[in-house]
């Protein structure tokens, strides 16, 4: 489940309980039996806390990607649609920010944004 990628796990009971490896937060619940059952942890507002030089550090490797931007109002705290495609966030920045490894992100116009992949929240808008 390529959704996952950058997250932790443990099997309690029946379930595979995904967790965000930073914050440790559940962020999904999957019922290991079979029924196809899933449930989505209660969202609480996450955020990244970046110093400036890590926030010009990834405008500056960001904008050398040229990642096309999408035409979009955000907010912090959002869910993404998606048909939002998300970008997994270069080599580079998560070497030098590896608190970031489990985050994707999408550019707008003027922004850049972290998203949690799994619930597609914003968690972090660097303008």
């Amino acid at each position: 489940m390529p959704e996952f990628r950058g997250y932790d796990y443990v099997v309690v009971r029946e379930e595979i309980v995904i967790l965000e490896p930073r914050t440790r937060k559940v962020v999904q619940i999957i019922d290991q039996r079979g029924s196809g059952k899933v449930r989505r942890a209660s969202t609480s507002r996450t955020t990244v806390e970046l110093t400036d030089a890590q926030r010009d550090m990834l405008r500056k490797t960001i904008r050398r990607e040229k990642t096309r931007s999408v035409d979009l109002s955000i907010d912090m705290g959002q869910s993404l649609p998606e048909d939002v495609e998300l970008a997994p966030l270069p080599d580079e920045v998560v070497t030098e920010i590896p608190e970031l490894k489990s985050y994707d992100y999408v550019v707008t116009e003027d922004e850049i944004v972290l998203v949690a992949p799994t619930s597609r929240e914003v968690v972090e808008i660097i303008r």
